[in-house]
């Protein structure tokens, strides 16, 4: 169940942006952040790829599940 609730679509038409710079692992927080870099301008930083999971007790509580899922 985990697995399914983690997966996403990621799909993007940067054309200006190299392929390489999304590995195949990355998260929706890092991809937004290259593509404001690239496209805006920006000066975000790149983030440890994590991902957490809710157990839907507490919307605040979050585990770190990167290990478990990889």
């Amino acid at each position: 169940m985990m697995l399914q609730r983690l997966s996403i679509l990621n799909a993007y038409y940067a054309l200006e942006i190299s392929e390489n710079r999304f590995h195949e692992n990355i998260t929706p927080v890092n991809s937004f952040r290259i593509i404001f870099n690239d496209y805006f301008n920006g000066s975000y930083k790149i983030l440890e790829d994590r991902n957490y999971w809710n157990h839907g007790g507490a919307p605040w509580d979050f585990d770190d599940v990167t290990e478990i899922i990889e």
